[in-house]
């Protein structure tokens, strides 16, 4: 009796169709929700061996200091614009429960060229040398001093919309306060006003992946377990119908991840 080809053919043309670009643990779990099979990681590697299909995808190295996951990256480029890197790193470890120092954020600034646009010449603290002096000894400050209220040129009133650098729309709600605090996320603030806040371990999406299209038909609440695997398979295609289907298997494959057994460290080079 002539043994059961454990890869059939529509398994096998479905991995050619995912395998560019993707590593062997990412087409393992792609096809494990397909057709609801157990597959380990090895089994698909040595399938893809033995029929010819390559995938073109080269593992990156993972360095010990390499600590910014994806989500972390999108925080970071959602809220660095107009806050000091001490602020930023600030509100970076209160989100994700970390200790990251002034320098490591700064860092990633530097890498990402993220300019924030604050002026931070001078610390906190630092007493301006003309404080308290008037004319000649005023270095010239009296002479292009504001005038009790009176504004800057540049002023701009509250519910000014801007296009920010980073693809975001942004609304002025205040006048007081930093400038996250004065300009928030407009699709935010459209979206909760229907829907009410974002609870907490969600985000919103873009369907048609355009930041700048802040329709409410065009924003999808996920989680951030559902955002995670859409950016790490690359199941983002800017169609409503793919963005529904692909929700359906990232929650699949978080199902199917959870019955995993998790693997443990045996500690020591001998065997026990």
């Amino acid at each position: 009796m002539a043994r059961k080809r454990l890869f059939t053919e529509d398994i096998l043309a479905f991995m050619r169709s995912v395998a560019k670009g993707r590593l062997h643990e990412e087409i393992t779990d792609l096809v494990n929700a397909e057709f609801g099979k157990a597959f380990k990681v090895s089994q698909v590697k040595s399938a893809m061996k033995n029929y010819s299909i390559v995938t073109g995808a080269r593992r990156k190295v993972r360095t010990k200091n390499q600590i910014w996951t994806d989500d972390m990256r999108e925080f970071v480029i959602e809220n660095y614009e107009g806050l000091p890197t001490s602020k930023l790193q600030k509100l970076v470890n209160e989100k994700f429960n970390l200790n990251l120092t002034n320098q490591q954020v700064r860092g990633f600034k530097q890498r990402q060229r993220l300019a924030s646009g604050v002026n931070t010449q001078f610390g906190e603290g630092h007493v301006p040398a003309n404080k308290g002096t008037v004319g000649i000894y005023n270095v010239g400050g009296n002479a292009t001093s504001f005038k009790k209220g009176v504004r800057a040129a540049n002023y701009l009133p509250i519910g000014t919309e801007r296009l920010s650098a980073d693809g975001y729309w942004r609304v002025k709600v205040q006048d007081e306060g930093a400038w996250d605090e004065r300009w928030r996320i407009k699709h935010r603030i459209d979206w909760e006003a229907v829907n009410g806040p974002v609870p907490a371990g969600h985000r919103l999406l873009f369907i048609d992946n355009d930041r700048s299209n802040c329709q409410l038909d065009n924003l999808r609440l996920v989680t951030d377990r559902q955002n995670s695997t859409l950016n790490r398979y690359g199941l983002r295609t800017g169609e409503p119908v793919s963005l529904a289907s692909a929700l359906v298997l990232t929650d699949y494959i978080g199902a199917v991840n959870d019955k995993k057994p998790k693997r443990r460290r045996r500690r020591g080079g001998g065997h026990p």
